[in-house]
């Protein structure tokens, strides 16, 4: 079953960040569709500013180091555990989460079939399969821990009901679930009390942890916005390379010398951009002096550990 992506046929706002990929691709693709996905694939998995270069990027790495700490610190013991991490895109949480525990064992599962595929290439060792929410092809009590990370939010209505009733099944009766998603007023994503609700339908929620993160997104959008500037668009073949343009500059005559000029200034510039995408230090220092500054007004995600209910 195609999973529903969130907005998709119900009137409601389509975040910022799937806006301006909209604008960028030269086609309106629905946000949290499978075509959106396998759009944002197409941009490159090992880049800092492709949606998929976690391994790379700066704020993944630092999500990811987060979620794995958290899990570390408030589910013990961690170890000897079959994961599932549902929408594991390329595996890079999962990986993370292992190497905070002993004996963990990870089954990856993302409703792209591409991004299945690359994810078993990148690492062979974990298990990836293609499926699609919100059923989970997975025997009753399969599962210690399940990790739902920036996922959730995609379904509406009875899919997200039901969802989390398959997360509750596959679970073991002790089981646990990582939640997480970026925070709004409930239009596109959850908010705190939302998630907490609707969590609590399945689960006991042990842990909230919100993050501080806006004052990083807005730099991280300006930081994308120069290295996409670095390829400048063309209507009819879509991102053209710096180079390519460089070289329709020196065909085009006197006006060339100045394209020219300015893409060789912004090379390095772009560069620099994803020298600073890349800095694992920079959303931790941005999301520390927020918090301190703003507290809970500034609220950009949460992230809630809950334990199965008892039947």
């Amino acid at each position: 079953m195609k999973k529903r992506a969130a907005g998709e046929g119900t009137g409601e706002s389509v975040p910022r960040a799937a806006r301006e990929q909209r604008d960028t691709s030269g086609a309106d693709v629905p946000w949290g569709s499978r075509g959106w996905f396998e759009r944002a694939l197409s941009g490159g998995p090992l880049t800092a500013e492709s949606y998929y270069g976690h391994r790379v990027s700066g704020y993944q790495i630092y999500r990811h180091t987060r979620v794995a700490t958290l899990l570390r610190q408030h589910v013990e013991p961690l170890r000897d555990m079959t994961i599932l991490d549902v929408g594991c895109a390329l595996g890079d949480l999962g990986r993370a989460v292992t190497r905070a525990g002993r004996g963990l064992r990870v089954v990856g599962m993302d409703f792209v079939p591409s991004v299945a595929k690359l994810a078993s290439a990148l690492d062979p060792a974990p298990s990836f399969l293609a499926a699609a929410l919100p059923e989970l092809p997975f025997r009753d009590s399969r599962f210690d821990l399940i990790l739902a990370a920036e996922v959730l939010y995609y379904l509406r209505g009875t899919d997200r009901t039901r969802c989390l009733d398959e997360i509750a099944r596959v679970l073991r009766p002790s089981g646990w679930l990582l939640f997480s998603s970026p925070v709004d007023s409930g239009v596109s994503y959850f908010t705190v009390e939302g998630a907490v609700a609707y969590l609590s339908r399945r689960f006991v929620v042990r842990v909230i942890a919100n993050d501080n993160n806006r004052a990083y997104w807005f730099l991280k959008r300006q930081l994308e916005r120069v290295v996409r500037r670095s390829a400048p668009i063309d209507g009819e073949r879509g991102v053209r390379s710096a180079e390519g343009q460089s070289e329709r500059c020196k065909r085009t005559g006197v006006r060339s010398l100045l394209d020219q000029a300015v893409l060789a200034g912004l090379k390095p510039i772009a560069r620099a951009a994803r020298w600073g995408l890349s800095w694992v230090w920079l959303p931790r220092l941005l999301g520390s002096v927020t918090a301190l500054m703003l507290s809970a007004s500034a609220v950009s995600n949460t992230t809630i550990i809950a334990h199965k209910r008892p039947e």
